[in-house]
């Protein structure tokens, strides 16, 4: 159970699903309801504790979900339970507890023998004895996990008040890989039916295209619950619905420039090219969690793929626009590695048995995507990536662990000029051994050690270890 779902069912088991027969019922009674209060006090601490400590680095539906005021409001409803002088027991409910196994299947059933109704007794005798388990006990228990949760709800509330940029963007995109299939579907069969149906290879039509997708984001509701745009934000939003660009008899909504700025504080735009704002999104959809409907979420998920499909498009009209794609980066990076990774899988031939045979794919990822990525992403950008991967060959070739024994400079060069002539194979092993002879570059620190870990036996890192020492 949620903790969101289990502080919910707690309190109102505190104050509204008890009171009409606590004053009715025996003390005994009381105080197994007592216990089991506590029980799931205990429990819902633990699970306040984990979102605690996740907090700093994490936010959650969980989290979003949590109601803080019914919490840290007023507790005046619930005081009954903590009143110690109602867990006193007496003659009465030593007889309930003799009388108690009656209703049990004694003798009928696999488990349950006149042993266990004893037991069962006993067991009674003791959570009833104000000896074991005094009443004040009880309710000093209840007070404590009453105020622990007070405390833990309040320390996550001051957490959530001050929720750094990147959380509110992780949680934006991970708001939107839920049930992303179902939104890409509905958004790809509705985009190619468009397509099919219209002339759209213009930018004009494309532009068009995005103005009736607003107008549709606008009427799904899902920025209703934000507040009410300035005067200035009306009057700078960058969004315009333009009745040119609308199908025949589209009726508007009612203040639709308000609504256009309700959305465009969540938007911003890159020459032509609409970006939406994951960290405003992510903060939206987490402070209106408990606010939003799944069709409301499904509306901006739906949307964010249909911006996606009409911008390639877009860039495909107008190539210009490609280096304002939100992956951009992300190709233009994927696109160097693939690149580095064609020149430096060339030495595979060479590889030691001893290691696997994606062992160079393994390195080049680890360089690329690790804590040297920058240095790495740098020199890899560059026209001169033969050079580099030659010199980190170097850096590979001297461990005498990575390469088989004997693999020399000119056999590499050799296996990487397969796919250039530009450097030129000499120029290949000077670089080659220019990576060998490197001692101190940060590339060159970080690759030893990479071979230590990946290609040392225990035995040779335990001896290295003890050389240092």
């Amino acid at each position: 159970m949620r903790v969101s779902e289990r502080l919910r069912e707690l309190h109102y088991y505190m104050s509204e699903g008890l009171p009409p027969f606590w004053t009715s019922v025996s003390p005994l009674t009381r105080r197994l309801i007592a216990l089991g209060v506590i029980s799931e006090m205990r429990i819902a601490i633990e699970q306040l504790e984990a979102i605690n400590q996740r907090l700093d680095f994490e936010i959650s539906t969980e989290d979003a979900d949590i109601d803080f005021d019914l919490w840290l409001g007023d507790s005046s409803d619930i005081q009954y339970i903590f009143h110690n002088l109602g867990y006193i027991t007496s003659d009465e409910d030593d007889s309930t507890v003799n009388k108690l196994p009656d209703l049990f299947p004694i003798g009928k059933s696999l488990t349950f023998r006149e042993a266990s109704a004893e037991t069962l007794k006993t067991g009674l005798r003791q959570l009833g004895s104000d000896i074991n388990l005094n009443h004040t006990d009880i309710a000093k228990a209840l007070i404590n996990g009453f105020g622990r949760i007070v405390c833990l709800v309040r320390e996550i509330q001051e957490k959530m008040n001050e929720i750094p940029d990147e959380l509110y963007e992780n949680y934006c995109h991970d708001s939107f890989a839920r049930d992303l299939d179902l939104a890409y579907q509905a958004a790809e069969r509705d985009y190619l039916s468009w397509k099919d149906e219209h002339e759209w290879k213009s930018q004009q039509s494309l532009e068009d295209k995005r103005t009736q997708e607003i107008l549709r984001l606008i009427t799904s509701g899902v920025f209703i619950h934000a507040i009410k745009p300035t005067n200035r934000e009306i009057k700078e939003c960058p969004i315009k619905i333009q009745e040119e660009a609308l199908e025949y008899n589209t009726t508007l909504p009612d203040e639709i420039e308000v609504e256009c700025a309700r959305v465009g504080n969540f938007v911003f735009m890159k020459e032509s090219i609409m970006w939406l704002d994951y960290v405003k999104i992510g903060k939206y959809l987490y402070k209106h969690y408990k606010d939003m409907t799944f069709e409301e979420e499904m509306a901006i998920k739906y949307f964010d793929v249909m911006l996606d499909f009409i911008h390639r498009d877009m860039a495909g009209v107008n190539p210009s626009l490609a280096v304002y794609l939100p992956d951009y980066e992300d190709n233009k990076l994927q696109a160097i590695f693939d690149n580095a990774l064609k020149v430096i899988t060339t030495c595979n031939t060479y590889l030691s048995e001893k290691l696997p045979n994606d062992f160079l794919k393994q390195y080049l990822e680890a360089a690329f995507y690790g804590d040297i990525k920058r240095e790495v992403q740098s020199i890899l950008g560059r026209k001169a990536i033969y050079t580099n991967i030659c010199k980190m060959l170097g850096m590979l070739r001297v461990s005498m662990k990575v390469f088989k024994v004997g693999t020399s400079s000119e056999q590499l060069a050799a296996c990487v000029s397969t796919l250039t002539d530009k450097p030129n194979k000499d120029s290949m092993i000077r670089k080659i051994d220019e990576g060998a002879s490197d001692k101190n570059s940060k590339i060159r620190i970080w690759t030893d050690d990479y071979i230590k870990t990946h290609c040392y036996t225990d035995s040779e890192r335990l001896f290295l270890k003890q050389a240092k020492s």
